[in-house]
């Protein structure tokens, strides 16, 4: 299984790299949205739930998984 996991030391430094692609590539509004978004509803990324899921002993397969959402099947190791 590939991880994506990131340290929570660059978490921030990655997030604000998001923020600032984002800008560029559709606009201050759209960017400003997303940051505002992920402040305060708490959004998980795959990469988040995925370790979570490794790490708690869950092996799983991915059915589906576009931009927005993912769905897992999982099962205890």
């Amino acid at each position: 299984m590939m991880s994506f996991f990131i340290s929570i030391e660059e978490y921030d430094k990655r997030i604000d790299n998001w923020i600032d692609t984002m800008k560029e590539k559709v606009g201050i509004n759209f960017a400003e949205e997303a940051q505002m978004h992920i402040k305060e509803e708490y959004s998980t990324f795959d990469w988040v739930i995925e370790e979570m899921l490794h790490k708690s002993g869950f092996k799983f397969d991915i059915r589906h998984k576009d931009d927005f959402s993912a769905v897992y099947y999982c099962k205890k190791k």
